[in-house]
């Protein structure tokens, strides 16, 4: 069957057959001449439509049909198919003369006969086209129409209102067998890009082949590094083209995404990531003009590079070769500034292929004043430098601490130390927000103070200060300065909203760790903090003096002045803090923050007991910078919150390295619901222990809380002393590893069944010790403990479930290591049912006949009152004292 583009042409050799039916043996020489030259015009309006429609030839075979005769088949990329036959050019008057041609002014194909364009009763040319409404449904509704009468052609175009006379339909000018099968189209496949369709009339129509278009990148690697804020720019190449291809990309709403074609071939597209790194994709598409050719999709995973030494050095006069020991996830390259090319000198000497080792950099000597130069580190797609390392060196006349200083939007006085024989002079710059002064210190020892204004808008700006020699007439070095814009400070900040009131005494404390370890240890602290009144911003740092104090004297606090109750106030913190603790705030104090508005980037490691007890804390936003992209520990983070209701579910989408959660919002008695993708990033997490404990409020726990969690070792007390009423089947489905579930649902009373299937997937778990612990169940799963044949521990597991009427008899069957039977079944007095056993050799060893069967189970060691209080239990006479 012949299909069209558009139209739904049938088949006309199944009509034609269904004519032969109803003709006698002489007119089926005629209907076999009517139904080979309306296959060839069929062929030509299927030309003629994907010609038009802008598709290609997919492939060309021969065939021989069932009358012997032979011919190819044409196969286009729109589906359809055509069949082309073979025999000698007909001669003039053995076929008719019909064909097709574009009149000049537009490009559509018209019907013509001998050579002429074919017009109907109005005066318009006939087009190669369906009938109207786009339908043809019968042989009546095809134009052209086509009968032999008298031995003659003749060919309609109005439906057999007129007929045109096209010449002689028999004998050796006809059709006849002996001459072969003559056709008004033929074949031409010469050339390896097209087929060329050939007409009665010599013109000709040319349809190329398909050429498979795919596109290809400049790298090998699935996911590509991006960091956040960062562009990045991906070269592609095409297999091939034609005028209708391009190039199109989309994304998946975060990130941003550009493709820029250079030529036919080739191209690149410019990814931009948001502002903090988030997982995402884009997805590349290469259309033609016939749709989709071909489809990519690139991930993204964030781009990490440490600079292990840090990525300021300070290089003596005489030179020096640094090694900048790195570690990153991305292949890279270095690039120097160009004022600095001719003192400095970047050697790989690593491949760039390897994600771990040292940037060697080259220094010469220096002759003249001091000097600052630049390696920038890009990605292989970085458009712009991901990180740089800033080589200082000193100059040939004088020794200075520093030749940059990075200053904070708030201002304040940076302090810089120089040592020369030629005396110090200064020559500021004409900025009059930064002034300058020089201080003696001792002899050739000298102190540059400048002091910075605040920075009220949101741009950067720096200011440059020449050093020069008491008289002036010396260069001795130079010291830019680089103040940073509020708006910048405050993306990257960390963010409070606090109410002093009364009962703080309008002391506002914020959880900056203060221990002893702090500052210069594992923990760095060098931070602004704006409180919001308009009052000077406070620097906090170990070098600010507040160390020399005991540790309760140290907490970061502020007192608002003349307040009346209520007013709220936020509080900016920019800078480095890497720990946040409450330990050292008196917890009376610890009312005035009401909620965390922005994480900020301020390079935090620990969370550790960071908002403990801080009563006034309600609602914690969202981490959309980062800011715990490098945090491993959460331990007691919320713990003790009263007031907290509401957790957004992307708090935690950085903490991919965080590894505990212990605690981390126990004792919130007013959290109701846990937002189900909570810890969906947090695949280094082992520890949830306690995480939810006492959490009263809270009535339930979502089906796939933990459902990324794969490395999760312990959930022991995760949700005792809440009020759940019920336990999600697959919670656990996806955390292999876990080992200890102690007390999980301890004091859960409203729990009143256990899903069968809830340790389905825990053949490592070793610790049930309290798991069930007075709950409401009333029964037990047969096979609740089946695929955990390493438990050791049953101590409590249904200990004071009053409504249990029924053991298992079979529960312990795969248990055959357990040392602690302590209280299993304790205070369980509506038990009826036989205490659990095992078949051995046909008979029943109850678990408290274990010790006689040492070739089939551990000797359990602790055992006392595991069946107190079960005085209905069957076999409750044969159990031993000590286990009663």
């Amino acid at each position: 069957m012949l299909a069209f583009h558009g139209c739904n042409i049938p088949d006309d050799i199944i009509a034609i057959h269904k004519e032969l039916d109803a003709l006698g043996e002489e007119d089926k020489e005629i209907a076999t001449r009517i139904k080979v030259v309306r296959e060839s015009i069929n062929a030509l309006q299927a030309i003629v439509d994907v010609l038009q429609s802008g598709y290609y030839i997919k492939s060309v075979t021969s065939f021989v049909d069932e009358d012997g005769r032979t011919g190819n088949i044409c196969s286009f990329t729109n589906g359809q198919e055509i069949r082309i036959y073979d025999g000698r050019n007909a001669e003039d008057g053995s076929v008719p003369q019909i064909g097709v041609a574009r009149n000049g002014m537009d490009d559509v194909y018209y019907w013509t006969v001998d050579g002429g364009f074919v017009y109907d009763d109005k005066g318009n040319l006939v087009p190669v086209a369906p009938s109207e409404g786009g339908q043809v449904t019968s042989q009546d509704d095809m134009v052209p129409q086509l009968q032999i009468k008298d031995g003659y052609w003749f060919v309609s175009f109005d439906y057999g209102t007129t007929w045109i006379h096209v010449g002689k339909a028999t004998g050796k000018d006809g059709l006849d067998g002996e001459d072969g099968i003559d056709h008004i189209i033929s074949l031409d496949t010469s050339s390896e890009d097209f087929v060329r369709f050939v007409l009665m009339d010599g013109t000709s129509i040319s349809i190329p082949y398909h050429k498979e278009i795919r596109i290809h990148f400049n790298m090998d690697d699935e996911e590509i590094p991006i960091a956040g804020r960062e562009t990045i720019k991906i070269e592609y190449s095409l297999t091939s083209a034609d005028s209708g291809t391009y190039v199109s990309v989309s994304t998946d709403g975060f990130y941003t995404a550009l493709s820029k074609q250079t030529s036919d071939l080739e191209g690149y597209i410019l990814v931009t990531c948001p502002r903090a790194y988030s997982d995402g994709f884009i997805n590349v598409m290469v259309y033609t003009a016939t749709g989709v050719s071909d489809m990519k999709v690139i991930r993204f995973t964030e781009k990490k590079m440490t600079l292990l030494d840090g990525d300021v050095y300070n290089v003596p006069v005489e030179g020096a070769t640094i090694s900048v020991p790195f570690k990153a996830n991305f292949e890279y390259r270095l690039v120097v500034d160009e004022n600095s090319r001719g003192w400095l000198e970047a050697v790989q000497t690593r491949s760039a292929q390897e994600y771990s080792g040292e940037i060697d950099i080259n220094v010469g000597e220096n002759t003249g004043i001091a000097r600052s130069g630049i390696v920038y580190i890009y990605s292989e797609n970085g458009v712009d430098p991901y990180a740089s390392i800033v080589i200082n060196q000193e100059s040939a006349y004088c020794k200075a601490e520093n030749g940059s200083y990075d200053v904070s939007y708030e201002g304040g006085t940076i302090l810089s130390n120089i040592t020369t024989t030629y005396g110090v002079s200064l020559v500021m710059p004409e900025a009059d927000w930064v002034r300058g002064e020089v201080i003696k210190k001792g002899d050739n020892e000298y102190v540059l103070a400048f002091t910075v204004d605040p920075n009220a808008s949101e741009e950067p700006r720096s200011a440059l200060v020449e050093v020069n020699s008491g008289s002036g007439k010396i260069p001795l070095t130079t010291i830019a300065l680089h103040q940073r814009g509020r708006n910048l400070d405050l993306e990257m900040g960390m963010i409070f909203i606090v109410r002093p009131n009364y009962s703080n005494d309008f002391t506002v404390y914020l959880p900056i760790d203060v221990r002893d370890d702090i500052g210069i240890g594992r923990y760095p602290l060098d931070c602004f903090i704006d409180w919001g009144d308009g009052t000077k911003g406070e620097h906090v740092s170990y070098s600010d003096g507040r160390w020399s104090l005991p540790q309760e004297e140290r907490v970061v606090s502020h007192h608002y002045e003349g307040l009346e109750e209520g007013r709220l106030f936020e509080v900016v913190v920019t800078g480095t803090v890497s720990s946040l603790n409450a330990d050292a705030i008196p917890r009376g104090f610890r009312s005035s923050v009401t909620e965390v508005k922005q994480w900020g980037r301020l390079g935090l490691k620990s969370m550790e007991r960071a908002f403990e007890a801080f009563t006034g804390l309600e609602t914690l936003h969202p981490d959309e910078t980062g800011a715990f992209s490098e945090v491993s520990s959460f331990v007691g983070a919320f713990r003790d919150c009263p007031r907290l209701k509401t957790v957004s579910e992307h708090l935690f989408d950085y903490a991919s390295e965080a590894v505990t959660f212990s605690g981390v919002f126990r004792n919130c008695e007013s959290l109701v619901t846990i937002p189900e993708k909570l810890f969906s990033k947090c695949r280094s997490a082992e520890d949830f222990s306690i995480a939810f404990y006492e959490c009263r409020s809270l009535s339930s726990i979502p089906d796939d809380l933990l459902s990324n969690c794969n490395n999760v070792k312990t959930v022991s007390f995760m949700f005792g002393r809440t009020s759940i009423q019920s336990i999600p089947e697959r919670l656990f489905s996806r955390c292999p590893e876990i080992e200890d579930f102690s007390s999980i649902f301890y004091e859960c009373r409203n729990v009143r069944s256990i899903p069968e299937s809830l340790f389905a997937n825990n053949r490592k778990a070793k610790n049930m010790e309290g798991v069930f612990e007075n709950t409401a169940i009333r029964y037990i799963p047969e096979h609740l403990f089946d695929n955990c044949p390493r438990v050791e521990r049953f101590s409590n597991t249904f200990n004071d479930c009053g409504l249990l009427e029924k053991i298992p008899q079979r529960l312990f069957d795969n248990q055959r290591s357990v040392v602690d039977f302590t209280r299993t079944f304790g205070g369980c007095g509506s038990i009826w049912s036989e205490s659990p056993y095992t078949i051995i050799g046909g008979k029943k060893v109850h678990i408290y006949e274990r010790k006689n069967h040492p070739d089939h189970f551990v000797t359990p060691v602790y055992n006392e009152g595991c069946f107190s209080c079960c005085w209905q239990m069957t076999d409750i006479e044969d159990v031993p004292a000590e286990w009663k």
